[in-house]
């Protein structure tokens, strides 16, 4: 390291590394920033505007781009822009929360690689607790810089700089005081201090803004210069070429069998609509509750033999035919995953769509995702840990599919569908379920309804809601804006327009 240059080597080149003060006040800067837009903030625009500058500040402060793991490390946290960007679209505060997650779970991955993790060592324990391991390497890392702060302090180069910052604190609060009794802009801001300090109302903030800029300054820090960070590493797995082809050969073969007896005799029922053949003795709901989460648990269960058997294989004899009854079991896996989503769309057909049938449908698309990601492992020697990030990546995708899609308009559209050729119709999960992502394709859709049916639900409505203006304030700041929220106050205004007799003890019927 040049100190005169501020550069230091970086493989063998010469990159410059910003100045400590820099990423101080970057940390500082920024989180008196984020804690201005989040704290107790409503969920919009705030949440991608703190992850997109974050990021960029990121990037601006690394001192290794382009190299090694560069492009993943920056894939990971575009992911979580793209992710928290959702929070200023979605209203349903599940999505949001599931969300929220998801980008710290990926900036703290991010932060773990720019610290010096190997890829491959990123197994599913190590995904499990990385917030927790990145929590870690973050607070070393402001550790190490202010233990590195101190001894620039020390060596006397910035007892001026420090001593003027001393006596003008002081002379700056007495002016401003003195002035604040001739302006009343600064009346207020005296008035709004006084009022804080009293009630003790700014401490809460004050600690998530110490937290905010402690972790900022962390992964400020880590980008600029990464230090030496350990990570302890479990026992290596050492293959023990212990399962010979012709054991595995037995296991997956028998189980074949079972799977290919289980669809011969269930051909009728998997594909067909058990819940409405007369006899059968079971209704809609016991004929998906019998078998949907008994077919999606065994297909997970078997993705997982196929690669517990491969683990410790003993790679000779018969290992074409493993690969071939590999295959057929994938195979058979898939067909009784479609005979799980017919039983879904059946009990969908007879009772309607909710948001929970729907996410099951999801849930089943990564699960196939998987069983074709394995199957193109099993042409070779099997790594679990790349079907694994494979697996996660799909994860990922659909999981930006479901925060940026209105499944609840889209289930009130289906429900309203079935009720035009089925005249069965539930007000009540409309009403209570549907939340304000559904309320503005609710009011559009209410002229395809029965005059009774639109009477109720736009009785409902008012109940659940009141005022539009409750929904959003005109006093919510603009960093508040949330797209599905507006369109929600919008369509409540409209109905509350709407000349509807409303009994004041309206109850769900």
């Amino acid at each position: 390291m040049n100190a005169s240059t501020l550069e230091y080597v970086v493989d063998g080149g010469r990159v410059r590394r910003p100045p400590a003060p820099f990423l101080w006040l970057g940390a500082a800067g920024f989180a008196a920033v984020g804690t201005s837009i989040l704290y107790g903030a409503k969920p919009g625009l705030n949440c991608p505007l703190f992850t997109v500058g974050m990021s960029l500040l990121l990037w601006r402060f690394d001192a290794d781009r382009g190299q090694g793991l560069w492009r993943l490390q920056y894939g990971l946290i575009a992911l979580a822009c793209i992710l928290s960007a959702a929070v200023a679209v979605t209203v349903d505060s599940m999505v949001s929360a599931v969300v929220v997650l998801a980008v710290v779970w990926l900036l703290a991955v991010s932060a773990l690689l720019q610290a010096g993790l190997p890829l491959d060592r990123i197994g599913l324990p190590r995904l499990i607790r990385a917030p927790l391991s990145a929590i870690a390497v973050l607070l070393r890392e402001v550790a190490d810089r202010a233990g590195d702060a101190i001894h620039r302090i020390r060596d006397g180069r910035h007892v001026p700089a420090l001593r003027g910052v001393a006596w003008a604190a002081p002379i700056v609060t007495v002016f401003f005081l003195l002035l604040a009794g001739a302006d009343p802009t600064l009346s207020a801001w005296r008035s709004a201090v006084l009022q804080a300090i009293e009630d003790l109302s700014f401490l809460p903030r004050i600690a998530f803004l110490v937290v905010l800029a402690v972790g900022l300054l962390g992964a400020f820090g880590v980008a600029a210069a990464p230090r030496a960070h350990t990570f302890a590493s479990g026992p290596a797995h050492v293959p023990r070429a212990v399962r010979s082809a012709t054991e595995r050969c037995i296991i997956l073969g028998s189980v074949g069998t079972l799977f290919a007896l289980f669809l011969l005799l269930q051909l009728t029922v998997l594909f067909g609509n058990p819940g409405g053949q007369p006899g059968s003795g079971l209704s809609y709901a016991d004929a998906v509750h019998r078998g949907f989460g008994e077919l999606t648990s065994v297909v997970t269960m078997t993705a997982f033999l196929v690669i517990f058997l491969d683990r410790d294989a003993a790679r000779v004899g018969r290992e074409v035919s493993v690969r071939v009854i590999s295959w057929m079991l994938v195979g058979e896996c898939l067909l009784m995953l479609a005979s799980a989503w017919r039983r879904l769309v059946s009990y969908e057909d007879a009772y309607g769509y909710t948001e929970l049938r729907v996410h099951l449908h999801l849930y089943m698309v990564l699960i196939a995702l998987a069983l074709l990601l394995l199957g193109r492992e099993i042409s070779g020697s099997i790594v679990a840990m790349r079907w694994m990030h494979g697996t996660l990546a799909a994860g990922l995708a659909i999981l930006v599919f479901a925060a940026y899609w209105n499944a609840p308009a889209w289930i009130v559209e289906r429900n309203i569908d079935r009720y035009q050729h089925s005249h069965v119709f539930d007000t009540d999960y409309l009403i209570d379920q549907g939340g304000l992502d559904a309320v503005p394709t609710i009011e559009r859709q209410l002229v395809r309804l029965e005059p009774l049916y639109r009477t109720y639900t736009i009785c409902g409505l008012r109940r659940r809601y009141g005022n539009a203006p409750q929904v959003t304030s005109a006093d919510n700041s603009w960093f508040e804006w949330n797209w599905r929220r507006t369109a929600a106050q919008k369509s409540l205004l409209k109905l509350a327009r709407e000349v509807v007799p409303c009994p004041t003890n309206l109850t769900n019927r």
